[in-house]
């Protein structure tokens, strides 16, 4: 079920393919190039709904059903995630969507607190 779609700096096309919990990595052509698996600690990603990168070309992962976004940088490697189920600023509900500005704000859809919750 790919979900998200976006695009690096580099041209490459980063889907979330959220049924095998993965973001699949292609080049411009569509030649396969990685995939992003896991999180910090070896976690399988959980859910990844949507994707966005960033003007430090780190790559934002919604994680659906964990509740959270994971961050890595352009090559995959795990930096950092944040947020977890609840209602507090941080906090998510079912999130669905990312877009990261080339100023550095993260917006993220916090889908049942019904708001859009923004990061820098």
């Amino acid at each position: 079920m790919p979900e998200g779609i976006s695009v690096s700096r580099n041209g490459n096309v980063l889907v979330a393919d959220s049924s095998n919990n993965r973001v699949q990595i292609f080049d411009a052509n569509g030649h396969h190039l990685s995939s992003i698996t896991n999180t910090g600690a070896g976690e399988r990603l959980g859910q990844p709904i949507s994707v966005a990168v960033g003007p430090d070309d780190w790559v934002y992962v919604v994680e659906f059903s964990c509740d959270r976004v994971s961050v890595f940088d352009e090559n995959g490697k795990y930096i950092m995630s944040f947020g977890k189920k609840g209602d507090k600023d941080g906090e998510f509900k079912d999130p669905y969507a990312i877009a990261a500005r080339d100023d550095g704000y993260i917006y993220v859809s916090d889908t049942y607190n019904n708001r859009v919750q923004i990061f820098k």
